[in-house]
């Protein structure tokens, strides 16, 4: 690690008055914002349950050795071996391997530049900001641009290189087939399960020439370098992995002999494919999982922009008490209490509220729950308020 450099600003009391008054207009909008989050995300997260438990009764499980016609335009579950029809190339570095997906990871041994912030709040509301950029020799897929390094002396002495030529991608094979099934475009580029693919004497030979030069080979893939046990800075290391012909069940509506997306009366669109070889059941279940886990975290999101935007509506009241650090401290943690039992209350309600209509034993439950997080909170105000006069 290198040394650092830091910069230091302070913003005056009036100042951040003004910026929290302003900040109150963006919470309002971020407080908006969760509402819309938290109603649509159960509102699809139904409808995907819904289409689910329609693709449960409406497919069928047919087989890859045989293309039945009759089964055009329904939802089929089809499982096999997925096998690439052409090898598949990287155009940069020549090289062909027979795999349904091939992809390229570059990167580049550089300065990358730290930044880490520190606030401290000063008597008579005013707060200093110490921003502090450190700068490292790390590999990093993405280039940083020296230039724009905040420390003189890091745009002077720490420079990196010019951004290379050719950078990481993956490359996914023309076609591939299941069985007599042709495997769609969609399909294909579905497909994650990627495998380390080492490189030797024999793709190197390959490579072009005006690619070639200064290339060797080293743990697997290529390296650009003087010694890749001591890498400087500019060096560059190339890695490939690739997604190879394998055992895979594909649940999508048949087409020809190809797949496209089915669509369930309920809404929603399924061409999905997995590793491995599964059951309808297995398959049902995995969409399930996704459907669920999807919903978790847009209500986490929802909920943290609820809070946010919460916060920043009652900022100005911390701010307020910040002339002396210690009661902003005081008012800034019980505000945050507060706004966290009102967006977990008002989370719960919303949530609730879309559940009732079609699944009440959820739905009731979570209204109620909702309901008391908001009268505490209401109490808890309530009892601050009163309790202020009395320590006067």
């Amino acid at each position: 690690m290198s040394d650092g450099y830091s910069e230091v600003s302070s913003e005056s009391w009036f100042s951040r008055i003004g910026s929290s008054i302003k900040g109150v207009f963006f919470g309002f909008i971020l407080f908006g914002i969760s509402f819309c989050v938290l109603g649509w995300n159960e509102y699809n997260s139904v409808i995907t349950a819904n289409s689910i438990l329609e693709a449960d009764s409406s497919a069928i499980e047919v087989s890859a050795d045989k293309v039945e016609d009759g089964n055009n335009g329904k939802l089929v579950v089809v499982k096999g071996k997925a096998v690439p029809d052409e090898e598949v190339k990287d155009d940069v570095f020549g090289i062909s391997i027979s795999a349904i997906r091939l992809k390229r990871t570059v990167e580049m041994y550089q300065w990358v530049e730290e930044k880490s912030t520190k606030k401290e709040k000063e008597l008579g509301g005013s707060e200093k900001t110490v921003t502090t950029y450190s700068y490292e020799k790390k590999w990093d897929e993405e280039y940083n641009d020296s230039s724009k390094f905040h420390s003189k002396d890091a745009r002077d002495n720490k420079a990196n290189p010019e951004r290379l030529s050719y950078s990481s991608t993956t490359t996914t094979v023309a076609g591939a087939s299941l069985g007599e099934f042709e495997l769609s475009p969609a399909l294909r580029d579905s497909m994650r399960n990627f495998v380390p693919f080492n490189v030797g004497a024999e793709q190197l030979a390959a490579v072009p020439a005006d690619v070639k030069h200064g290339l060797k080979v080293s743990e697997g893939g290529f390296y650009k370098g003087r010694n890749p046990s001591t890498p400087a800075i500019g060096d560059v290391r190339i890695k490939f992995s690739v997604v190879p012909e394998g055992d895979v069940t594909v649940m999508a509506q048949q087409e020809n002999g190809s797949f496209k997306p089915w669509h369930a009366g309920a809404g929603k669109d399924f061409e999905v494919l997995y590793p491995g070889l599964l059951s309808k059941a297995e398959v049902i279940k995995n969409l399930q999982s996704e459907n669920n886990m999807m919903t978790w975290i847009l209500r986490a999101i929802g909920f943290i922009l609820m809070l946010v935007g919460l916060n920043m509506i009652v900022s100005p009241l911390t701010v307020l008490a910040d002339v002396v650090p210690f009661f902003g401290g005081i008012v800034g943690f019980g505000t945050g209490i507060i706004c966290f039992i009102i967006a977990s209350g008002l989370s719960l309600l919303t949530i609730a509220i879309a559940w009732v209509a079609v699944r009440p034993m959820i739905g009731i439950p979570l209204l109620l729950l909702g309901m008391g997080a908001i009268i505490g909170a209401i109490v808890l105000i309530v009892s601050y308020a009163n309790r202020r006069p009395a320590t006067a």
